[in-house]
C-alpha cells in the first residue's frame, strides 16, 4: 500500500508541474508581443505627432487616393475634431488606403480605439486598431 500511495503523489506532483509549465504556444505568443511592441516603439518616433482615441467621422468618397476621418482627441498641431488624412497616392497604394478605410469603419462603428501617427498638416502615416 505504500508503494501506492508514493506513485500516486509522485503522478499528483508529475501532473502539478505539467501545469506549470508554459505552453510553446504562449511563449511564442508572448515573443511576438515583445517584438510587436518594440516595433511600435521605433516606428512611432519617426512621426511629429500621434493621437489616441474613438473615430467619430470617416469620408469614403475620396478612395483611391485618400481617406479624412475627425477623431474625438486629438494632439497638440491637430486638435479635437481635425480632419486628418491618409493619402494612398499611387494606384499601387490604393489597397492601403482601403485598408485604412476598413479599419477606420470598424473603429466607428464598434466604438473601438485607434492610434494615429502623422507627419505636418494632419496627414497620417499609420492607423492601429487597438483592443482597448
Amino acid at each position: 500500500m505504500k508503494a501506492n500511495e508514493q506513485s500516486i503523489a509522485t503522478e499528483v506532483a508529475m501532473k502539478k508541474q505539467e501545469n506549470r509549465r508554459p505552453r510553446a504556444g504562449s511563449r511564442i505568443w508572448g515573443a511576438l508581443m515583445i517584438a510587436g511592441s518594440l516595433c511600435a516603439a521605433l516606428d512611432a518616433s519617426a512621426f511629429t505627432w500621434s493621437a489616441e482615441g474613438k473615430v467619430s467621422a470617416v469620408v469614403p468618397s475620396e478612395l483611391p487616393s485618400q481617406v479624412s476621418f475627425q477623431m474625438f482627441t486629438g494632439s497638440g498641431q491637430c486638435p479635437s475634431g481635425a480632419w486628418l488624412r491618409y493619402r494612398g497616392g499611387t494606384a499601387g497604394e490604393a489597397s492601403a488606403t482601403k485598408g485604412v478605410l476598413a479599419t477606420l469603419t470598424v473603429a466607428l462603428l464598434g466604438g473601438r480605439t485607434v492610434r494615429a501617427y502623422g507627419g505636418d498638416d494632419c496627414t497620417i502615416e499609420h492607423v492601429y486598431l487597438l483592443a482597448w
